[in-house]
């Protein structure tokens, strides 16, 4: 796990925090109570640069730059986050394309600022940006502590705050950093309140998951793939504190009849209605179009589903075993299992469209 207390320069203001292993989880650079830049280790291994009040969005304002970090030095701009007063920072920033980030990175840097957050003082934090979706208040969650019906509120009647003077959902986010530690190769542990989240190859897996789902078995912990509602396979077994008991293991063989198949069109505008109904109207139109090529049944290894610039993709073995289901049963489940990327496509799709008005 991470030592609790990070490496400060002569003026107190936190630098580097390292695992015990000697990782490097984030290193910053101030001048003054101004963040020059910050280097922020994903779960995979790779990395990410900030660069404060680089860039500016014609919907957000002000911005601070997200880099792929290649060869130790920032490469290419992957995204723009509206800028944070990182010394003290008092609302939640939103994000400009969410799905360009790379696994991890969003959960990181929402993690560096509740861990500034809280570092400053700061009791608790508000959300302001557009399109405060029930993905995002899942993320906020393992960063921050939360009333128990705030997610309803969070979501609710997001274009009535549009264009007013307060974006922010009238939710109080209050700063519970988690903490990383890189246990072996391609693995890395989330824990608060004890090991919360497993990351595979930059997948998580959670105590509360739908599809990756991180489970108790004795004292170990086992990640594992549920689809409609059944384990599909293990792939990690690893001790309370998340080092690895076994070898990762490869997904299984899919049923080959399947892949390529595409869902019948009624069933996709169902699940299109479905997906619409349950996020913020403005988003409707936009996942309508999103799907408006389909999903298709595809080996998607142990990804639920994947989304694309050929289109929304769903595991042929998810399917199989949804149509052992009640029809009810079986839309809700590819439903649940294309959310993610059909929202993010969408939330993308907007995004481009208002920084080209």
């Amino acid at each position: 796990m991470l030592d609790p207390t990070p490496v400060r320069d002569a003026a107190g203001r936190p630098v580097r925090h390292t695992d015990r292993l000697g990782h490097v989880a984030w290193s910053l650079t101030w001048s003054g109570d101004a963040l020059v830049d910050a280097t922020v280790q994903l779960p995979d291994g790779a990395a990410i640069a900030l660069r404060p009040r680089a860039d500016l969005h014609a919907l957000l304002g002000p911005c601070d730059a997200i880099h792929r970090v290649v060869d130790g030095v920032p490469g290419p701009l992957v995204a723009r986050v509206a800028a944070v007063a990182w010394a003290r920072p008092t609302c939640i920033p939103a994000v400009d394309v969410p799905g360009a980030l790379p696994a991890g990175a969003g959960s990181a840097i929402l993690n560096l600022l509740a861990t500034l957050a809280a570092d400053a003082g700061v009791p608790s934090l508000r959300y302001r940006g557009p399109y405060p979706t029930a993905a995002l208040f899942e993320s906020l969650r393992a960063s921050f502590r939360v009333d128990d019906d705030a997610c309803e509120r969070f979501v609710e009647d997001p274009e009535g705050r549009f264009g007013a003077e307060d974006l922010s959902p009238p939710v109080d986010f209050v700063p519970a950093p988690f903490a990383w530690s890189w246990t072996a190769p391609r693995v890395c542990a989330q824990h608060r309140d004890g090991l919360a989240r497993l990351w595979i190859d930059g997948r998580a897996y959670d105590r509360d998951g739908e599809h990756h789902v991180l489970v108790p078995d004795g004292d170990d912990r086992c990640a594992v793939v549920r689809f409609a509602g059944a384990t599909w396979c293990e792939v990690l077994r690893v001790d309370a504190d998340g080092v690895p008991r076994v070898p990762i293991a490869a997904p299984p063989a899919v049923p080959t009849e399947l892949v390529g198949v595409a869902l019948p069109r009624a069933m996709v505008e169902v699940v299109a209605e479905g997906l619409a109904r349950e996020s913020a109207p403005a988003l409707g139109p936009a996942i309508h179009r999103v799907l408006a090529a389909g999903i298709t049944l595809a080996d998607t290894g142990l990804a639920a589903s994947r989304g694309d610039p050929t289109g929304i993709a769903v595991h042929a073995g998810l399917v199989e075993r949804a149509l052992g289901l009640s029809p009810a049963a079986s839309l809700r489940a590819v439903l649940d299992a294309v959310r993610g990327p059909v929202v993010r496509a969408a939330v993308a799709e907007l995004a481009r469209h208002a920084a080209g008005a």
